[in-house]
């Protein structure tokens, strides 16, 4: 079973140290613009660990969900509107980062496996299966010839 209950309005993420964010709701267009993130790309082509890949997807997402913050600043205290590069600044502190991951990302996550209760098989409908049954002690005797013909 699945539950629909997707965020249709944008919303204010608090994350720490006074900065908000305004993100877009998540959907698959987010997704697929953060798959174009010119960095991601490059991580992704050089074949970087897993964890190095989900921190640039999770940057690449931000960059397209944040439409608006409060709370960040220029060295000389005058805030600053967010765009791609200081998006990408900001995510680089683990805290926010981490923040923003639970808030914004984690969310999503559940959804995704709450679709679809068990996952298909690679292989056929058995593939993936456990064996549960126990061995036989002998093999089985062969089935008896028919002498009638049909």
């Amino acid at each position: 079973m699945l539950r629909l209950g997707l965020k249709k309005e944008d919303e204010w993420l608090d994350l720490v140290h006074g900065v908000r964010v305004k993100v877009r709701p998540y959907s698959t267009i987010i997704a697929l613009r953060a798959r174009e993130d010119a960095h991601l790309r490059s991580v992704a082509m050089a074949g970087a660990p897993d964890p190095e890949l989900s921190f640039a997807s999770g940057v690449a997402v931000a960059k397209v969900a944040i439409i608006e913050w409060e709370g960040v600043v220029d060295d000389a205290g005058k805030p600053i509107d967010p765009t791609p590069e200081l998006i990408g600044q900001l995510m680089d502190l683990a805290e926010i980062y981490a923040v923003f991951f639970i808030r914004y990302l984690m969310p999503s996550f559940l959804l995704d496996s709450e679709k679809n209760v068990s996952a298909p098989s690679p292989n056929g409908t058995t593939a993936a299966a456990r064996t549960t049954a126990c061995r036989a002690r002998r093999p089985a005797k062969s089935a008896r010839k028919s002498s009638t013909r049909h």
